[in-house]
């Protein structure tokens, strides 16, 4: 537990003991497909290679790269962890 002062007024600041989960309670844009060898990740993990999944998307489809970092624990995002 956090607790900030500003003048008169605080504001106190605990941690989610049961958090919603982004991923299944609310809608999102779009689908994770990952590939890794020791663990199980995002949305799907297709058996083919990520150049042939690839291939067979919709000319208009949208592909990010998702970079990970596995470090005492897995960090995710759209940008090298550099």
């Amino acid at each position: 537990m956090t607790i900030y002062k500003n003048g008169d007024n605080y504001i106190e600041i605990q941690p989610e003991i049961d958090p919603l989960n982004p991923r299944k309670e609310f809608d999102h844009l779009g689908t994770m497909v990952c590939w890794h060898n020791n663990y199980v990740l995002g949305d799907e993990q297709p058996s083919e290679s990520p150049e042939d999944w690839k291939a067979g998307l919709d000319e208009n489809a949208i592909v990010l790269p998702l970079y990970l970092m596995d470090h005492g624990g897995l960090w995710m995002r759209l940008e090298s962890f550099q």
